[in-house]
């Protein structure tokens, strides 16, 4: 689970510590956000940071990869039961579309801090 991620000083080397109590905390929070129907990548976040002592650049990089896949099969499922009107849909998507990549041209990127 060890692992790189990119910085300006170049590649950066991390270790995961105590899987097992984050592996602990996910579990609570993934019960937690089924029975309250709410989402979970908070606490994901903070059990990858706090507990696991992951760097918060890779555990919100998770947290977000782990949001796309379960995305991704709910459409699916939610699309196969017909609990989506696919002639709606289309053009909701395909307005979201330009919006989102105007935004991301007119919106500056930050830059990244350099720790001394």
């Amino acid at each position: 689970m060890n692992g790189t991620y990119p910085s300006l000083e170049g590649e950066k080397a991390y270790v995961v510590h105590n899987v097992p109590g984050g592996f602990l905390v996910m579990l609570l929070a993934g019960a937690l956000s089924g029975l309250l129907g709410i989402g979970s990548g908070a606490f994901k976040v903070l059990a990858m940071d706090r507990i696991m002592k992951m760097p918060l650049k890779v555990s919100t990089t998770t947290s977000n990869f782990m949001i796309g896949v379960t995305a991704a099969a709910s459409a699916g499922v939610y699309l196969g039961k017909g609990y989506i009107e696919p002639a709606l849909a289309m053009p909701v998507m395909l307005g979201c579309w330009p919006a989102r990549s105007a935004a991301l041209n007119c919106l500056p990127f930050p830059r990244q801090r350099r720790s001394v």
